[in-house]
């Protein structure tokens, strides 16, 4: 999963004066102990950021969770976007939630379950994989604490992101096109992934671009500020439209490329995210 960074430049602490509004793509480039990490040179360089004047924001498809938790520690940072927008922390303080409606969420979970597929499930403070099929499952080892869901599976608490997989790419055109005739005014879904091999819900209400544009408003006040998006995967793609600027990186997927306004040449990791910065945001 990735984590992106928004930027915020400013020549001083008043909103007006912002210059800059630029949201960008993961900023874990490493392993260390298995788990996904920052390098240190990246670290270094949102340090630097703030002796800019420059906010930077963490934002992430992760849920609220003790390995999300710990890296935005490690990145050194009080304000958080998880869920890709679902949820808001700002100053340490959660400012927006969304979760998914119940009962589409409810029909959503019978339907994964019957086709096979496999999901990611974002609860408020947990991420849960689940399962219905034992052949799939061996087949899925990339999500990580997947369980069995039986035929008296039911999801009781509040879920604010789901992330849904099969191996068979035309099952998984299946439940897009169903999906997203069926509960068009109730989520908002699109592809996600490298591949855009994945499905993935939140509330109508709740997408990347809406997100960042809500928030961005909030924070200034001056029509002249430039926004920009930089990402990797058709989520990505929601905020054209929303903010000036679409930026993908060199890995991200084709399909995202077409409508970026421009692609970069730096991938995301190695640091490609400071060249990107460096070239098109300053």
């Amino acid at each position: 999963m990735y984590f992106r960074t928004y930027l915020r430049k400013t020549k001083s602490s008043k909103k007006s004066n912002y210059t800059k509004l630029a949201s960008l793509p993961t900023t874990l480039d490493t392993h260390i102990n298995r788990r996904s990490s920052s390098t240190q040179k990246v670290r270094d360089f949102l340090g630097h950021l703030i002796n800019l004047n420059t906010l930077y924001v963490p934002s992430t498809g992760r849920g609220l969770n003790w390995e999300t938790k710990l890296i935005v520690d490690e990145l050194g940072s009080k304000n958080y976007i998880l869920d890709n927008g679902a949820q808001i922390v700002f100053n340490d303080v959660e400012i927006f939630v969304k979760p998914i409606n119940s009962d589409v969420l409810d029909n959503i979970s019978k339907q994964f379950r019957a086709s096979e597929a496999v999901a990611l499930i974002n609860f408020k403070d947990t991420e849960i994989s689940y399962c219905s099929n034992e052949e799939i499952k061996k087949q899925a080892n990339f999500f990580y604490n997947l369980q069995f869901a039986n035929n008296d599976f039911e999801i009781e608490s509040k879920v604010f992101r789901m992330l849904i997989w099969h191996s068979k790419s035309n099952v998984s055109r299946k439940l897009f096109k169903t999906w997203s005739e069926k509960y068009q005014s109730q989520i908002h879904i699109t592809k996600s992934g490298p591949n855009d091999n994945f499905i993935e819900i939140t509330d109508a209400k709740v997408s990347k671009g809406i997100t960042k544009k809500k928030l961005f408003a909030t924070l200034i006040n001056n029509s002249k500020v430039k926004r920009v998006h930089i990402g990797d995967s058709m989520n990505d793609s929601t905020a054209v439209g929303q903010l000036d600027e679409v930026i993908s990186m060199k890995n991200g997927s084709e399909e995202f490329k077409k409508l970026a306004n421009i692609v970069s040449e730096f991938n995301n990791k190695d640091g490609g995210i400071i060249n990107t910065i460096k070239k098109y945001c300053f």
